[in-house]
């Protein structure tokens, strides 16, 4: 399953300058059945497969802030939206990073401490989307933060402890 990124930076509303993505696949069922079991990816092989972005100020200039913002999603057994923040409560106006309608696993690694995570789902129904979140680059190193939605609900933004990296995915 191919997943469509859109990638926001600064605030929730930005101009991307430019990135860096490593091409990538999803994981296989039995690639993400052993995920869900680690603790720790250091040396998990199956994670370098995947998507891998990496951002940095340099790669954006933000415009005017604004609020969540879900306008780009496509119906695909309900959309999704992950934001990572470099501020605590989910501020709208200090988005490091937004991966929106993601697939099986994409690694997201930022230069700045992520302390909040946004996610967003269209329906309350499966596939629900899913983010963890790890202490260092790559989505490798110890695994501090699983965040996903509660049952009828259709967002939540959770504190996050000083996370480098975070993986998303829905419909594994």
């Amino acid at each position: 399953m191919r997943s469509n990124l859109a990638l926001v930076f600064g605030s929730l509303v930005a101009v991307v300058a430019g990135y860096t993505c490593t091409e990538g696949e999803s994981w296989t069922p039995e690639e993400y059945a052993e995920y869900l079991t680690l603790n720790d990816t250091t040396g998990w092989a199956p994670m370098e497969k995947i998507k891998h972005c990496y951002l940095d100020e340099s790669d954006f200039k933000p415009e005017a802030a604004s609020a969540h913002t879900r306008d780009t999603l496509e119906a695909r057994g309900g959309g999704n939206q992950f934001i990572a923040y470099s501020q605590p409560n989910c501020p709208s106006n200090d988005a490091l990073v937004s991966a929106v309608n993601f697939g099986c696993g994409g690694c997201y690694t930022t230069s700045t401490n992520i302390l909040s995570g946004y996610l967003w789902r269209e329906t309350t129904g499966n596939p629900y989307p899913t983010v963890d979140y790890y202490s260092g680059p790559n989505c490798q190193g110890s695994r501090i933060h699983h965040q996903g939605i509660y049952t009828g609900q259709h967002s939540s933004c959770d504190g996050i402890d000083h996370a480098l990296s975070a993986v998303v995915y829905q419909g594994c």
